[in-house]
């Protein structure tokens, strides 16, 4: 019987994915398929006929129905997406009010992070604005459009000071931002742009960064984003980097740091790369030590032994071969060395 029960189940659900279907179509032309086929609201995938039909009505469709959607089927797969796709839209349309009513922060993206304070802030909700501000400012993994009032408001209250940017601009080039990293240079200063752009300049292309660092000042900061560029192509090309390194530490102020960092990758990558040149040289070695050990196997061996073992040509051969002779030298008789040798 509990082989039987799968087949039974999908027997007992073939009538109604049959009304499934043709409710799935009428859905999908915004019509309201419970109304026209009914017994299916215990059916698995019942859920996405009223979600397909709301979101193909998209702007059009009631409010007073999604809320009623979410509150039925929220926790479903189906719901989580209506509740995305209603956000996002509500959110760039300024719908605030309708907006907060369906939010739930712990399934919210950080675009409707922004979006959620941008409504609290335009409906005077209590709460810590800078706090919840900052907290975003911390979660941006990329220029996010729907983000940008968030910054504003940081830069307005002068909470973007150079060394919070310069910070978070470091977390961000660790963590492979590059384009926030980019994007969040233009909050410092101009005098700080510069040695920053190198930094992130190196990070995302660096050849050209180390084609252009030898014109670079010769600072700290300089040395910083020149170490990390010849990090990065030692991955590539550990000779090359390794040359690279030479010339610019006669012209650039490396600290330990950085020397440890370039140096590091050089070794690990400069070990891969002489791999081949160093099978091969094992290869040849192996090959040299078979080629003298017949000649010291011969001597080891009885002459019969002796003789079986120097018929072969190859290193593979003798050594077979002279296994194969060792038992004929142990059990022959006295004397067959001899006639064998007639």
């Amino acid at each position: 019987m509990i082989f039987l029960a799968p087949a039974l189940l999908a027997a007992d659900l073939a009538p109604q994915r049959a009304q499934f279907q043709a409710a799935w179509r009428l859905a999908q032309s915004g019509v309201d398929s419970a109304s026209r086929v009914t017994g299916l609201e215990d059916y698995p995938l019942y859920p996405y006929l009223p979600y397909e039909r709301l979101r193909r009505l998209g702007a059009k469709a009631a409010d007073k129905e999604i809320a009623q959607f979410l509150q039925d089927y929220g926790d479903s797969l189906p719901g989580q997406r209506l509740r995305a796709q209603t956000l996002e839209r509500y959110g760039r349309n300024g719908q605030y009010p309708a907006f907060l009513k369906i939010y739930v922060e712990s399934l919210a993206t950080v675009d409707l992070r922004c979006h959620a304070w941008s409504a609290r802030r335009a409906g005077k909700v209590k709460g810590d604005a800078t706090a919840e501000a900052l907290a975003l400012f911390d979660a941006l993994d990329k220029d996010r459009a729907d983000c940008r009032p968030v910054l504003a408001y940081l830069r307005g209250s002068g909470q973007l000071t150079p060394a919070r940017v310069n910070g978070r601009i470091d977390t961000a080039l660790a963590a492979g931002q590059t384009g926030l990293a980019q994007v969040l240079s233009h909050e410092l200063p101009k005098a700080q742009r510069a040695p920053v752009q190198r930094r992130i300049l190196a990070h995302t292309e660096p050849s050209v960064a180390l084609n252009q660092a030898a014109r670079w000042p010769a600072t700290a900061a300089s040395a910083a984003a020149a170490s990390v560029g010849l990090a990065l192509t030692a991955r590539k090309g550990a000779l090359a980097a390794e040359s690279r390194y030479r010339s610019l530490a006669g012209i650039l102020p490396f600290t330990a740091a950085d020397r440890a960092r370039v140096e590091a990758e050089i070794a690990r990558y400069a070990a891969v790369e002489r791999l081949p040149e160093a099978a091969a040289a094992a290869g040849a070695g192996a090959r040299r030590r078979l080629r003298r050990q017949p000649a010291r196997m011969a001597g080891a061996l009885s002459p019969a032994a002796s003789r079986i073992h120097g018929r072969s040509r190859g290193a593979g051969r003798h050594v077979v071969d002279a296994r194969r002779a060792e038992p004929l030298a142990l059990h022959a008789r006295p004397g067959a060395g001899t006639s064998g040798s007639r």
